[in-house]
């Protein structure tokens, strides 16, 4: 049993996609946030991805990341109830949920109603991006559905673990043509360096 090989994936990966993991969780690693704009973010990828990957390159990869980014998502909804907050303490082990500055934000999250209490579905985009950030924690996860500890460390909220990745998105998996994707990630990444594709509705 691997991370990409068991019964929790739902998306399956050719011998193809296999090939390709260590060089999707590289593109991962390379958009990884740590600038603390979004424009120094997006100057400094552009000029990462030009220099390392064509658009076709990219675009290979991408399809391997975003079934890397929905298996998780996947085996995320299908065993955590996120209505029940007990429900979502026994997933992750006791860790908390938000980080030291976001505890602040802790009444946006969780409703208390009589003797039940509910916690926001909000919390499945931090528990997925948490999960995307960290490959160990990604293969544990894949394999036990436990998420751990970890998961009280800070992680940057400012944007969603996808905001630089063209072709995925949150809803449901991409099933667009190879020249549709080549075309988002090249106005993404590839017509100019300060990312103006990056504001617009790219349409297919």
């Amino acid at each position: 049993m691997t991370p990409y090989n068991n019964e929790n994936i739902t998306y399956k990966y050719t011998s193809n996609d296999i090939d390709l993991i260590d060089k999707a969780w590289e593109l991962i690693n390379i958009l990884k946030r740590s600038e603390n704009t979004n424009y120094e973010f997006r100057s400094n990828v552009i000029r990462k991805i030009k220099r390392k990957y064509s658009a076709k390159e990219f675009a290979t990869i991408e399809k391997v990341v975003e079934k890397i980014y929905w298996n998780a998502n996947k085996l995320l909804n299908d065993n955590i109830n996120f209505d029940k907050f007990d429900t979502i303490k026994s997933a992750i082990d006791g860790a908390y949920i938000l980080p030291n500055f976001r505890r602040s934000y802790i009444n946006k999250f969780v409703i208390q109603n009589d003797n039940e209490i509910y916690l926001n579905k909000n919390i499945q985009s931090t528990l997925i991006d948490k999960i995307m950030s960290n490959r160990s924690v990604y293969e544990t996860f894949m394999i036990n559905k436990k998420l751990g500890k970890v998961l009280a460390e800070n992680i940057n909220y400012k944007y969603l673990f996808i905001y630089p990745f063209p072709n995925i998105n949150n809803i449901e998996m991409n099933n667009m043509i190879n020249n549709n994707r080549i075309k988002r990630i090249n106005k993404m990444y590839y017509y100019d360096d300060i990312g103006k594709g990056w504001f617009k509705l790219i349409k297919n």
